[in-house]
């Protein structure tokens, strides 16, 4: 998660992206909302959702290919479709629902949805930059950093707000029952619990009646 990448278009505080990752949950993975969203049910769901760019309606999908990241996010031109790739391994795993496979996804969903008009731009979203800049100092805020951005939005569609708000009517909050309820590992579920803690009634209050 310390990784970062390019300066976005746009900035998003946690609010706007809780409320994106929420709208974008319930066209892909309708269903519970205290509940971990299967793997597969996430990837073969997204051709139900789309993007907007320059007032176009563009279409998700996805691909299985060779590659050598977890998952990368392009434009098909040809197809005028956002394309997720996964490499072989993340597809298996997904159908394991291992962790790190599922949130490498919800991290791609999170460019297709957030960065659009850049990866149609870009024809799709480097994963190179971040690589390289790994460790060194952005030139740019948090909320302005596509991997940032990426990161918040895959926290937020695993384990959403809603979610964490029933669960802690429950009888509190805790990293192991975050952890064990949506499926992540023990320091998404951390990084998560801390975001949430400090900001609830902000994220609460930014998917209040949205459809």
């Amino acid at each position: 998660m310390s990784a970062h990448g390019f300066k976005a278009d746009r900035g998003a505080s946690f609010a706007s992206i809780e409320r994106a990752a929420y709208r974008t949950r319930k066209i892909v993975a309708p269903g519970s909302i205290t509940a971990a969203v299967p793997g597969m049910a996430l990837l073969e769901n997204l051709d139900q959702h789309w993007a907007n760019a320059d007032g176009r309606r563009i279409n998700l999908n996805y691909g299985v290919s060779d590659i050598r990241v977890e998952a990368l996010t392009r434009y098909d031109a040809v197809l005028d479709q956002m394309i997720i790739v996964v490499s072989e391994r993340t597809y298996r795993d997904l159908a394991k629902n291992v962790p790190r496979a599922r949130f490498a996804l919800c991290h791609e969903i999170g460019h297709a949805v957030l960065h659009f008009d850049q990866a149609v731009r870009l024809a799709g979203i480097p994963h190179q930059t971040a690589a390289l800049m790994r460790g060194s100092a952005p030139k740019h805020p948090p909320y302005l950093d596509t991997e940032w951005q990426a990161n918040a939005f895959a926290s937020s569609l695993l384990m959403p707000a809603k979610g964490l708000a029933e669960l802690e009517q429950r009888g509190g909050l805790s990293i192991s029952m975050v952890q064990f309820a949506f499926g992540v590992s023990y320091s998404a579920a951390g990084y998560r619990l801390v975001a949430y803690n400090k900001r609830r009634a902000e994220l609460l209050s930014a998917v209040d009646g949205t459809m």
